[in-house]
Parts: structure tokens; C-alpha cells; sequence
């Protein structure tokens, strides 16, 4: 099976959560890779030939998924672009939960 990383994870601890008999050719962890409440991880895109796969899909498959059409050409799609927008995605992340705290505090 290969691992793709483009999280800030290491590549162990991602090996970790992809669950039991999972047989995948190819696993790619996205930025926003976590280990999530379901059979595969949040985040990840998996390729796989696997008949019963359906028993790691769950109800919210594709969730914060989109299709998209863009005139940028895959090969423009270095490691160097993806590690710029986990970067990105962090600090939403981030600035995300200081508005949550930031709520519950006024909220008290």
C-alpha cells in the first residue's frame, strides 16, 4: 500500500488509523487529515479495488468534498503548493477555534 502524506502528521501515526483489512493500492492524507469517528480517517482519499469496500465508507462520505473544473495543470500541483496550503489550512484551523473559545467565554 502506498502512503501519500500532504498532512502535517507523520507518516506512522497516519498508518495507524487507517482501520484493519483495508486493502488499498494507493492512500493519500489530505492537510486536514485526523483520525475521525469512522472506519477511515478524515481526510484521506483512498484507491482501492477492494469488493467490500463499502463497509469503511460511512453516511457522510464526501462531506466537504467538491467538484471542481480549473484551468491548472496536475503537474502544477507540486509538494511545495501543497505544503503552502496546509500551511493555510492550520492557521484557519487555528484562528477557527480561538473564535470558538472567544464565543463560549462571551457566552458565560
Amino acid at each position: 500500500m502506498e502512503l501519500i502524506n500532504l498532512s502535517s502528521e507523520p507518516i506512522g501515526v497516519l498508518h495507524s488509523w487507517l482501520p484493519h483489512g483495508l486493502e488499498a493500492e494507493k492512500v493519500v492524507f489530505l492537510p486536514d487529515a485526523c483520525p475521525g469517528k469512522s472506519p477511515l480517517p478524515t481526510g484521506t482519499a483512498v484507491h482501492t479495488r477492494q469488493e467490500d469496500w463499502r463497509r469503511f465508507a460511512v453516511s457522510d462520505c464526501g462531506c466537504g468534498m467538491r467538484l471542481m473544473k480549473s484551468d491548472i495543470d496536475p503537474r502544477d500541483l507540486d509538494l511545495r503548493r501543497w505544503d503552502k496550503l496546509a500551511g493555510l489550512l492550520q492557521k484557519i484551523k487555528v484562528a477557527w477555534v480561538i473564535w470558538e473559545v472567544a464565543i463560549i467565554f462571551w457566552m458565560r
